[in-house]
């Protein structure tokens, strides 16, 4: 089993950092098969035995990710690198499967949520670019598979929220700005009001963390590349907003901030122990730090990475065990491996 670079480490050459990188999925169903949830066992295999010959016959190439047999700490790990939905981590009882190319730009979930979800991502802000990327997947799919589709409603999805054009799509952003100047709440609200959405990128219960994907909340009443087109739209305007909090932040707190970010860029450096909060919040401020020219170019985008490359799977994936997030030897571990990825990008 194989897995790519982190959707992180495939952005584009940008010192803000704040649009990182984009996804797209496109949910289809077959006809005649029930939905996973409700679906027996037996019911389950079967689909899934349709879906893996048409996936053996027309992607042989793709490389096999994770699927029903992988052991509980490596999904876990998968899912906090972004590369597998949570929920396939706690998934008991039938065949599934997640494949994706060499490079880890596209792939495809057999048997997840739907039977069918074929998947891009992209550095940056680039929504039509991923749904380009996967459109002859989907032809062939429409092809060679008998896909369910509503002649009134469109495809259809467990999901009723994607009903339509069964598209999820979702910008990752990093609002440091935003999350220091208490607007994130007031951006969610605004977004929620016209059907999209801003929640934490990774599974973390502080809703206002720094690192966010905002994406459509529905996908009913518009085509796949017009949801997308309208979400690129936001994001740049929520790219807008940031620049403003940081703006702000300097004109009312400059010496405080400049202050913080010179004791969080040195702390990260050299430190012996890090909690999980205090990490996120040193690496904040030095991203802030890094867009205003303060400290080194380019830990903007090193900050954003770790937010992921030091959560508890990747940490307990390095110690060989599982530790309480609580424990030190957490705290260690992340200390050490903040460190280290700290002197090697300095310049």
């Amino acid at each position: 089993m194989s897995a790519g670079p982190s959707p992180l480490e495939i952005r584009k050459e940008d010192p803000e950092a704040i649009l990182l990188f984009s996804r797209v999925r496109l949910s289809r169903n077959l006809e005649g098969h029930r939905f996973w949830p409700v679906a027996s066992l037996s019911e389950q295999d079967t689909t899934f035995v349709e879906l893996e010959s048409f996936r053996a016959n027309f992607f042989p190439q793709l490389l096999l990710l994770a699927d029903a047999s992988s052991p509980r700490k490596q999904l876990e790990l998968l899912a906090e690198r972004l590369e597998i939905p949570n929920a396939l981590c706690t998934r008991s009882g039938g065949a599934w499967s997640a494949f994706q190319e060499e490079g880890g730009q596209r792939g495809l979930f057999l048997n997840d949520e739907d039977h069918l979800r074929l998947w891009a991502r992209r550095p940056g802000c680039d929504l039509l670019a991923c749904l380009e990327d996967i459109s002859d997947w989907e032809a062939l799919a429409r092809e060679h598979l008998p896909l369910a589709r509503d002649p009134h409603w469109g495809w259809k999805t467990w999901n009723p929220a994607i009903l339509g054009s069964g598209l999820q799509a979702m910008v990752s952003v990093f609002l440091p700005a935003l999350r220091w100047t208490r607007r994130l709440s007031q951006v969610r609200e605004g977004l929620d009001a016209v059907g999209f959405f801003l929640q934490p990128l990774s599974d973390v219960e502080d809703e206002d963390i720094a690192l966010q994907a905002v994406g459509n909340r529905i996908a009913l009443g518009a085509t796949e590349a017009e949801l997308a087109a309208r979400l690129e739209e936001l994001a740049h305007r929520l790219r807008e907003e940031e620049r403003r909090a940081l703006e702000d932040l300097v004109q009312e707190r400059e010496a405080e901030l400049r202050d913080a970010v010179f004791r969080s860029d040195a702390l990260l450096g050299a430190c012996s122990l890090l909690s999980r909060e205090e990490s996120l919040r040193r690496l904040e401020l030095c991203a802030l730090g890094s867009r205003l020219g303060w400290i080194s170019e380019g830990r903007a985008a090193l900050a954003a990475f770790l937010h992921l490359a030091t959560g508890k799977a990747h940490l307990e994936n390095m110690a060989g065990a599982v530790a309480n997030e609580a424990h030190p030897q957490l705290d260690d571990l992340r200390a050490s491996a903040i460190v280290k990825a700290w002197k090697a990008g300095a310049g």
